[in-house]
């Protein structure tokens, strides 16, 4: 059963297909706390990504809920949901470095490429 659900997960990862799963479906909700207190005030700016690279979505996400309200914002921003979400767990991107490392291995197999040519020169020390 295990071996199933890791295969079902691989599969969605490989073609950037997110899990659905409990951590997706609430990210990004954006509700206030059921019972308001002095920790729940300091602890709000951890999940959240205003000090992230993904700012620019969460405020456009944001901006489009309270535009729509909660109910028809779920349709109508899911794009923008959908956007952040790719911003904060990198779908897409690991999916993608993972095709290009199984084509680099194919052609490594089919002898297209030498061992020398699979990766770019070393940078210099101290280069960067």
């Amino acid at each position: 059963m295990a071996t199933a659900r890791n295969f079902r997960l691989a599969s969605r990862l490989r073609f950037g297909i997110p899990e659905k799963n409990f951590l997706l479906s609430k990210m990004a909700n954006l509700t206030e706390p059921i019972l308001r207190t002095r920790f729940t005030d300091m602890s709000a700016a951890l999940f959240s990504a205003q000090k992230t690279e993904c700012k620019d979505f969460e405020l456009r996400y944001v901006y489009c809920l309270e535009a729509y309200g909660k109910s028809l914002g779920e349709s109508k921003c899911k794009d923008l949901k959908d956007d952040i979400q790719e911003c904060f767990f990198k779908f897409k991107q690991l999916a993608r470095t993972e095709a290009i490392k199984n084509e680099r291995v194919r052609q490594l197999k089919s002898g297209e490429l030498k061992p020398e040519e699979t990766y770019g020169p070393i940078p210099k020390p101290d280069s960067f």
